[in-house]
């Protein structure tokens, strides 16, 4: 991750705002690559690319849930 990832994480003081638009980002991403790479008519070089995609992403999501926790237990 860089440096916006981070910055674009504490951009909105309401957790409950923020948390919404946040998970709605990555169920966006999700659903669009399930319907261009995971449905049952994809290849399994596809279904790779989706694991590699969503795999990274819930990585990506955690860290700014956590992120998010810590900046905001630490004030």
């Amino acid at each position: 991750a860089n440096e916006d990832f981070y910055a674009d994480i504490l951009k909105n003081k309401d957790f409950n705002a923020w948390s919404k638009e946040y998970a709605r980002g990555f169920a966006k991403t999700g659903k669009s690559i399930y319907y261009s790479h995971a449905s049952m008519s994809h290849s399994w070089d596809d279904w790779d690319y989706a694991a590699k995609v969503t795999l990274a992403n819930s990585q990506k999501g955690t860290a700014g849930y956590i992120y998010r926790f810590l900046h905001d237990v630490s004030e």
